[in-house]
């Protein structure tokens, strides 16, 4: 596996895998997705993940330039030391520590005003002794001279320092007494995972939609925080440093996926891309991309994403009460479910007056769904009738006929289709009977209705 290599091994695959296909394209395409995702999200080496961003971002950014770049052609090494002149190359190794080593050239040659460049005169003598052949005497009284010539230099580099030295300090000074503007940072570059990973399918959502989507992060999230406690889906050593909470919630005839999430990893958080599986209801994102605020390590922060119901994103085979969910983060992609109970699509539409009511009761098939509770946690029936209208569920009447028990009816939409509601409550225990043209239906909602009173 690519994740068993040794790094150089694994850096030398990525960069032929990416040659391969920018030379090929139609054959390494899916080859060179593949592993730039697991390069960039899986390994943890900081020398292959940041390369295989560098090659991501040359190739989101424009593959002509990446083709000149990685596919270029090195230079070819020659020693040329022995093209060199003699002299020349004296001069060079004197300077070996200058940038007269890189440029094969003098210090004088190509830095303006510079001092002439030195011998070492240890080369100088052996030259001389070689050509001349002098004696010992003469040699003597060239490094005489020579020890000379080199104490006066070192009296006028010392002299040159502390002349620099006085004119550093008042230069301080003279820095000191004026006030500089304090620079402000330069904002910290963005990297944009929707582009680096090829994802970036918000361009079809309308803008209505979005400016929607965007606006509710703030309001729509601190109200929800006021709400029940969302349940934690998915803790922070299964989200690679990112723990969430979420939920599903209805505000104003939408639905809303409410979003918690505490960053303990070691990056700033604030590109968000959300994906939905195919599902029961056939609920979607209304756009990919999560207005959420960056949230530094340490942190928390929120949203609260609009979701609208599609027919083709519905699965009758999924199960339901559940929503499989990936999100795209800096830290990788992140998959985790959501419950979604029916309560969430009932409808703002559903009430009917008692009238309505009881004509529609007599209309419809007499089969009935039912359901018995032994022990609800809300037997008061005002306790009741408010906990159900906060889910859209619309009292219409009640009765007491004199068996204890009192009878509570309730109208609600789910899915477009009317749904007629009885509740029987006697004491603790509960009786529910629902009808509706769609039996199945009318279950489900019974269903959800006594699961918001146990």
């Amino acid at each position: 596996r690519f994740e068993d290599m040794d790094p150089d091994c694994q850096l030398s695959l990525l960069t032929s895998t990416v040659k391969l296909f920018l030379k090929r394209p139609d054959d390494g395409k899916d080859m060179v997705q593949g592993l730039l995702k697991r390069a960039s999200t899986v390994i943890g080496n900081p020398d292959l993940r940041d390369r295989a961003y560098v090659y991501w971002r040359m190739l989101a950014t424009d593959a002509k330039v990446a083709q000149k770049v990685i596919l270029s052609e090195k230079p070819k090494m020659a020693d040329d030391t022995g093209k060199i002149d003699p002299s020349v190359l004296k001069v060079l190794i004197s300077n070996l520590a200058t940038l007269a080593s890189v440029y094969h050239k003098p210090p004088e040659l190509f830095i303006k005003d510079g001092k002439q460049s030195f011998e070492l005169k240890g080369h100088s003598r052996r030259d001389v002794a070689d050509e001349d052949e002098d004696t010992d005497e003469d040699e003597d009284e060239d490094e005489d001279e020579d020890e000379d010539e080199d104490e006066d230099e070192e009296e006028e580099e010392v002299k040159e320092r502390k002349s620099k030295i006085k004119a550093n300090r008042a230069a301080a000074a003279t820095a000191v007494s004026t006030p500089v503007p304090t620079p402000q940072p330069a904002a910290a570059a963005t990297i944009n995972i929707l582009d680096l990973m090829g994802d970036n399918d918000s361009s079809g959502v309308p803008a209505a939609v979005a400016s929607t989507s965007s606006s509710s992060v703030s309001s729509a999230a601190a109200a929800t925080a006021k709400a029940s406690p969302l349940p934690l889906v998915l803790n922070a050593q299964k989200g690679k440093g990112l723990a969430i909470k979420a939920g599903f919630s209805r505000k104003n005839g939408e639905i809303y996926l409410e979003m918690r999430f505490q960053n303990s990893s070691s990056v700033i958080l604030d590109q968000f891309l959300i994906k939905m599986n195919k599902n029961f209801a056939g609920l979607s994102p209304a756009s990919a991309r999560v207005q959420v605020s960056p949230i530094s390590p340490g942190g928390v922060g929120g949203a609260s994403h609009k979701m609208v119901l599609n027919p083709q994103a519905a699965n009758k085979d999924m199960a339901e009460g559940v929503i499989q969910i990936a999100l795209k983060t800096k830290v990788g992609v992140l998959y985790f479910a959501v419950n979604l109970g029916y309560e969430a699509l009932f409808s703002e539409d559903g009430q009917l007056n008692q009238s309505g009511y009881l004509t529609m009761w007599k209309n419809l098939p007499a089969q009935e769904a039912e359901v018995k509770l032994p022990a609800i946690s809300i037997s008061d029936p005002e306790g009741i009738k408010a906990t159900l209208r906060s889910t859209n569920v619309f009292f219409v009447a009640s009765r007491q006929p004199g068996d204890g028990g009192t009878h509570l009816y309730f109208s609600l939409k789910l899915n477009g289709s009317p749904v007629l509601v009885e509740l029987t409550v006697n004491g603790a225990k509960m009786v529910g009977a629902a009808k509706s043209q769609d039996l199945a239906l009318a279950q489900k909602a019974l269903n959800a209705v006594s699961n918001l009173l146990r």
